[in-house]
């Protein structure tokens, strides 16, 4: 399973399901069925999604959880 988190600021409820999927892995790395394999952080702002890089980094979940900018606030042509 993947999760989306929209609007994601500081990315804490993003990354503590990555951190608690990383935790959910059996002896040979795979995620157990309750965990998700991968976790997307999303913000509208770039610095917001630098912070987010830092704290992805510093919480080591890395390999699950990664940041990209999402501008939700965009009207589609008409």
């Amino acid at each position: 399973s993947r999760v989306l988190e929209i609007g994601a600021g500081c990315g804490l409820p993003g990354i503590s399901i990555s951190k608690l999927s990383l935790l959910s892995r059996d002896e040979e790395n795979k995620v157990l069925p309750f965990g998700p394999h991968s976790v997307l952080l999303t913000d509208v702002k770039e610095p917001t999604i630098e912070l987010l890089r830092r704290n992805i980094s510093l919480n080591k979940c890395d390999s699950i959880a990664s940041a990209s900018l999402l501008d939700w606030t965009i009207k589609p042509i008409e």
